[in-house]
């Protein structure tokens, strides 16, 4: 039975390594037209990370006082990207 669940491991792991992942541009905001959102205020940032999201249809919000205010106020919890790879 061992053998048998470390081989569907293998195989899924196999598989999951050469399937292609799927192109994203999120350096790049999208064209006019294309449904492009109104830059929110990570536009507004320096870091590359978070300029990548500014075209997002989310009300993002740096790390900093005014994201900790607001969740204060509206009693909110918050939702951390810590980044991905």
């Amino acid at each position: 039975m061992r053998q048998l669940l470390l081989l569907a491991v293998l195989a899924v792991s196999a598989v999951g390594s050469v399937w292609p992942a799927p192109a994203f541009a999120a350096d790049t905001p999208p064209a006019a037209g294309d449904g492009a959102h109104k830059p929110n205020r990570l536009a507004t940032t320096s870091s590359p990370y978070l300029l990548q999201h500014a075209h997002n249809p989310v009300d993002w919000f740096p790390w900093g006082e005014a994201a900790l205010e607001k969740a204060r106020m509206e009693n909110k919890l918050l939702i951390i990207s810590v980044g991905y790879s």
